[in-house]
């Protein structure tokens, strides 16, 4: 692992003397130059040396996670791009990131979300970027192997070339290593390394040539289908081959709305309404051109895991920070989403955002049971957005007071109000001042578990230190409640997941070893006093990292794991523990959930629904949400289909409402590069539902999909506590949608859909 530099006669150039850390950990796998230096591209990270091989301590040191590979690139004026899956910039997913000569982050370039790994990349003379490697996707543009980036960083779609493998699955895996990379005379593309095809080519080595594509003047569309039929709560994917030169612009419209600004239009989970006439316009200095796709929605029945179309929260949440996409935001402005369901039937949504639906919400938001923003939850936005850093947690009481585990920025926080780390609001959302959480106060970790019990008592956990306490439902501490001291077993934070029984016990779920002084590897179960629980004995060798826990009705605990640093596949994923905290033999997830568990919960039928750690692909990952039997084995009745994953498991909220549908709420990231916070809820069974209601025109609208020789009721009420429903419509089922507009006076207040 030595880096040395030759002169123009092969010798060692004795004047160049590097210094800095290139050995084993940190070998040299790359230089680029720099300047009158060099960058070099170690295993730790990219560092900077003068001409005589001196390190520059003024350059920002890069790190990355050494499990993945990451190329260098230098660029004209000293800037370059970093390739790879960088710790320093959020280490979720691969990237191309640019920096400024001195190391730090270009601003004004968006990161390039990669599905793979970059082998190589080349700097064209016309300031274009060459990228090869394994990977199928580019910023949402379906790219196998090859692809090139505009000097901006946008994917060039004139650029369309594919690099074939044995399994050349467009959304899939493949296998594609690049060791050459460049140009040749005419504007040629070489790729020199490991692949058996290049377009559809067989070649007999892996090494392709490609000729530049010469665009039509003016442009041109090809293979986009002029009308397409979508079955409702499925998925849209049109994607055109177009020949253009550069400078050219796209966008899907319709009704002279823009949709997307990218050549390929993906949409998840349509919905009725979502049909009509899409336009493609392409527009190049030379000229334009559009082409319509007629999009049909039709209804069709549910099944498990399709959308329930009878939840719909419009346009979901706008985030006040960029999370994970720019480097160097501060951990609590990330995403971290949280769900609770309330006792009158509404959903409560917690997550760092500044506006719901259009309308200004800040941190906290109730969701009626259609999933329709409640107008008379507001919570008190001087407090959301001048003092809540982020609120991490949410809880509800058995009498309907919102509980709310929040971090807060000290140096605002209004004294006279409290400077508490748990608050308590009222149904409407202003906040109870007659409550105080102070004892939760501590610095610098985040809140690893929120749980309320029977009698109302509200169990508190921060990682990292750990804090764990339990306070009564005024929110002083309960003094009954000692808590014990935890043994860490790595490096990372002890522990991370709670879970509150309805008696007072107490499981916590983590890194550690030990409990109180005694062995608990990974999970364990405190009395209500907070001793360990003698009766709860996990085995010893399961080697679980524990991520989650979830009990269910019986006693046995479903328990999942979270990947060790720099290790892949997990050991087990999920398991499930006796009430004695032995091992169930008639459960086994081995290989299903191979990249680990983020959130964990069970549904009325002792089903178990988990949200996967996010894979190498990231965003681009399948299976979001998965549902096992009893045994362990997937679900073959739930089948997802809203899309490849767009939530990143570490910042996504799972909950499993009373009636088994499933609600997530996440970063959405769509594949025409646009990100917004969304909530979305998964039908449990076969059942069809209504969608919601609107007005149009002042007047309610519904949409049912309907069953023949059923009877549907619609009713209505001007308040929901007490309600006093009152029919105003019966439908006859024909087996295909059916619409219902109603007649003006009824508009306000709430419905409801009985079958009959």
């Amino acid at each position: 692992d030595l880096l040395r530099r030759l002169n123009p006669n092969w010798e060692f150039d004795g004047s160049f003397a590097p210094t800095g850390v290139f050995n084993r950990w940190g070998g040299a796998t790359e230089v680029a130059p720099a300047g009158d230096g060099y960058l070099v591209n170690a295993l730790t990270g990219v560092y900077r040396l003068g001409p005589g091989g001196a390190k520059d301590d003024s350059f920002s040191l890069l790190e990355f996670d050494f499990a993945a590979p990451v190329r260098v690139l230098s660029l004209a004026g000293g800037d370059f791009l970093v390739a790879g899956r960088l710790l320093s910039a959020g280490g979720d997913v691969d990237r191309v990131h640019r920096f400024k000569p001195d190391g730090s982050v270009d601003a004004g370039f968006r990161p390039v979300p990669l599905q793979g790994v970059i082998g190589a990349m080349h700097r064209q003379a016309d300031s274009g970027v060459l990228l090869a490697g394994a990977f199928t996707q580019v910023d949402g543009l379906v790219r196998i192997g090859l692809a090139r980036l505009l000097p901006g960083g946008a994917v060039d779609a004139s650029f369309v070339a594919t690099l074939d493998t044995v399994v050349p699955a467009p959304l899939g895996t493949v296998d594609v290593r690049v060791h050459g990379l460049g140009e040749l005379v005419g504007g040629r593309v070489f790729v020199a390394g490991k692949f058996v095809g290049a377009n559809g080519r067989t070649l007999p080595k892996p090494l392709a040539v490609f000729a530049p594509i010469v665009p039509a003047a003016p442009p041109s569309i090809v293979s986009l289908p002029a009308a397409v039929t979508v079955t409702e709560g499925h998925s849209l994917d049109l994607i055109p081959r177009v020949l253009v030169p550069p400078g050219t612009t796209f966008a899907w419209k319709r009704d002279g709305v823009t949709l997307g600004t990218q050549p390929e239009l993906h949409r998840r989970n349509l919905q009725l309404q979502d049909g009509g006439i899409l336009e493609f316009v392409v527009t190049s200095p030379g000229g334009a051109v559009s082409q319509t796709v007629t999009v049909t929605v039709v209804g069709g029945p549910s099944h498990p895991g399709s959308a329930d179309v009878s939840f719909d929260a419009g346009e979901g949440a706008t985030l006040n920070s960029t999370w994970p996409f720019v480097p160097g935001v501060s951990s609590f402005q990330r995403p971290a989403f949280s769900l609770a369901q309330g006792t009158d039937g509404r959903t409560f949504l917690a997550a760092n955002f500044d506006r719901f639906d259009g309308a200004d919400r800040s941190q906290l938001v109730a969701l009626l049971p259609d999933g329709r923003l409640d107008p008379a939850f507001n919570f008190d936005p001087v407090l959301g957005q001048l003092f809540v850093k982020r609120i991490a947690k949410v809880a509800v009481q058995t009498d309907g007071k919102i509980v709310a585990a929040v971090l807060l920025d000290r140096n605002k926080f209004p004294r006279t109000v409290s400077s508490t780390d748990v608050i308590r609001l009222e149904a409407d959302g202003t906040l109870d001042s007659g409550f105080s959480g102070d004892a939760v106060r501590t610095g610098g970790a985040d809140f690893g578990g929120l749980g309320i019990d029977v009698q109302g008592r509200i169990v508190v956990l921060r990682d990292r230190a750990p804090v764990l306490r339990r306070l009564l439902p005024n929110g002083s501490v309960d003094p009954s409640f000692t808590a014990p001291a935890f043994t860490r077993n790595g490096a990372s934070r002890i522990p991370t997941s709670l879970a509150v029984l309805a008696d007072g016990r107490v499981i916590l779920g983590g890194d550690f070893g030990a409990v109180g002084g005694v062995d608990r590897n990974g999970v364990v179960r405190l009395l209500s006093d907070g001793s360990v629980d003698p009766t709860f004995q996990p085995p010893g060798n399961l080697v679980l990292k524990v991520s989650a826990v979830a009990p269910l009705l019986d006693g046995r605990l479903m328990v999942g794991e979270t990947p060790a640093a720099f290790t892949a596949p997990v050991a087990h994923g999920l398991v499930r523990l006796l009430a004695d905290g032995s091992l169930d033999p008639s459960f086994s997830a081995d290989g299903i959930l191979t990249n680990g568990v983020a959130r964990l919960a069970v549904d009325a039928f002792s089903r178990t629904v988990a949200l996967p750690y996010a894979s190498s692909g990231g965003e681009s990952a399948e299976d979001v949400v998965v549902r096992l039997r009893l045994d362990g084995e997937p679900d073959p009745d739930f089948v997802v289909n809203v899309g490849r994953t767009f939530f990143h498991g570490s910042g996504t909220a799972l909950l499993v409402q009373n009636d088994s549908q499933i609600v997530v709420a996440g970063d959405l990231w769509q594949p025409e590069g646009l990100r917004r916070s969304t909530v979305i809820r998964l039908n449990g069974s076969d059942e069809r539902r209504v969608k919601p209601f609107r007005l149009v025109d002042g007047r309610p609208v519904l949409r049912l999909n309907s069953r023949t020789g059923r009877n549907y009721r619609v009713e209505h009420s001007f308040q929901l506590n007490p309600a006093e429903w009152t029919e105003v419509k019966r439908i006859a089922g024909t087996g295909d949608v059916v619409e219902w507009i109603g007649a003006g006076p009824e508009a306000d207040g709430f419905y409801r859909v009985l079958s009959e």
